[in-house]
This record gives C-alpha cells, structure tokens and sequence, in this order.
C-alpha cells in the first residue's frame, strides 16, 4: 500500500506550518475518531448487478482507514439519495444528497447540486457541500478548466485550505487516475489520491500527513467521494456518455415522450 501511494509526508514545510491561522473547532463523533491518527484511507465502491440498469441503483460507498499501528478498520459508509428521473436523464451530471453514517447513525450528510450536461469551456464545476447536525464543515469546488483538474478543498468559511491536482490528460484504459495534494501555500505534494483502472469497481486510495488536521482529512475523504460520483467525466466524458446506454439508444423517442 504505502508503495503503490507513495510517501505522504513528502513536503518542504510542516504540515502545521502550511495550515498556520486555520483552527477550527470541530467536535468529532466517537465513530470517527479513527481519523485523528490515521494517514491512509481507501474508498471503494459498493458492488453492483451489473445487469441492473445504473438508473436503478443508487451508490454506496466504504471508508476504511488505518490507524498508528497501521491496522484496517471500517471508518463510514455513504449512501446516495436522489430520484429515479435524476439517475436515468442527468446521469453523473446529477444532483444528489448522500448520507454517512456510522452504525446506522447518520454522522455527514454531502449535497452535490445539479450540474449543466453540456459543459461548455467548464463553466458548470462539481461542487460538494459537507454538513454535520445541518452545519457547513466545509465544501469542495471544481476549478473550471479546460487543461487541467483540478479541486480546491475550503473550510467552513469558504476559505480554500488545501488543492489536488490531477493529471491534464488521462485514460480509463490506459492510465491510473491520480491526484496530488497541495497545501494552499503551494509547494512540494504532501498527499496523493489514486484511482486504480484495472478495478471492477471505483476504488481510491489516499494518502495524508498523519498530522493533518482532521478537518481537513474529513473534507478529502469526502473529496475523494466527490470524485469519485464524477470521475468518468473528468477526462474523458462527454455530454451522452453520462446517460445509460439503453437511454442513449432512444434518445430522441426519450425526449419527446418528456414534452
């Protein structure tokens, strides 16, 4: 594991030294303590009857992570909420809630809002909102780009704290999607973020300085979930590959059996 993600601590300066001045107050539930110490996460996606039409499931994720002596646990699963007409008509352009919980205790709640299918010059980033007991803890916003991807983590204030970066160009068949961690001073990675492209299933595995603020490993763990609902459209999508296939066959009888 720790080859495949490389050395998260990999960084010119302290982790707390590039989030000097951001202390918040965050009053972590039992269930998740398991963040204070950790510095790995995977993230995988539920498995699926893939003769089930995709507009008929509604996703579902797992977080594991590690702790100091470098055991796996179950962290949180996340469920997705959204209707019928959302999955089969705006695919992963979708708008959705999620909710994590922890032995059936609901613990976050992430609301992604719909996003324009035509992405025209990226003018319609993803965006995701994190919110525990109906409090903002913090968001994760795309920057429009043509070239690069690229997402900023802020805290509750709306203040960017950390930013990934992916790659310019990727392909599902050929590559590994990966994305590096900055703080939001810049300078040298102090985390990585990797999708596999050989899985079956979406399954990403993170790595973060053991020190940084738990904060901050809750809003990238929930970053991966958002990239993870639209990762198939950050570099290589287009407007008709987020819709199902039977859809995209029966498009135009689709569309007029709308109006």
């Amino acid at each position: 594991m720790s080859d495949s993600l490389g050395d998260s601590s990999d960084t010119s300066t302290s982790t707390a030294d590039s989030l000097a001045g951001f202390v918040p107050v965050l009053q972590l539930p039992p269930s998740l303590a398991a963040l204070v110490d950790a510095d790995r996460l995977i993230v995988q996606q539920d498995s699926y009857d893939k003769n089930v039409k995709r507009s008929s499931i509604l996703n579902m994720y797992e977080v594991i992570a590690n702790n100091s002596s470098d055991q796996w646990e179950k962290l949180i699963s996340f469920q997705e909420e959204s209707t019928h007409c959302m999955r089969a008509f705006c695919g992963n352009y979708r708008r959705f809630s999620m909710r994590g919980t922890v032995n059936g205790q609901t613990e976050l709640v992430l609301e992604r809002p719909l996003r324009c299918p035509a992405n025209l010059c990226c003018c319609c980033p993803y965006e995701l909102r994190v919110l525990r007991d109906g409090e903002c803890v913090g968001s994760i916003g795309q920057v429009p780009s043509l070239a690069h991807n690229k997402f900023i983590i802020y805290d509750g204030d709306h203040y960017p704290q950390l930013v990934l970066k992916g790659p310019m160009f990727a392909y599902h068949c050929c590559l590994d999607l990966v994305f590096k961690l900055y703080s939001r001073s810049g300078g040298r990675s102090i985390g990585r973020l990797i999708r596999r492209w050989r899985d079956d299933q979406d399954v990403f595995h993170v790595a973060f300085p053991r020190d940084l603020h738990v904060r901050m490993k809750l809003l990238l763990m929930t970053a991966t979930i958002l990239i993870v609902s639209c990762s198939d459209n950050l570099v290589y999508g287009s407007f008709t590959k987020s819709f199902e296939p039977d859809f995209r066959e029966n498009f135009y009888s689709n569309f007029f059996l709308i109006l």
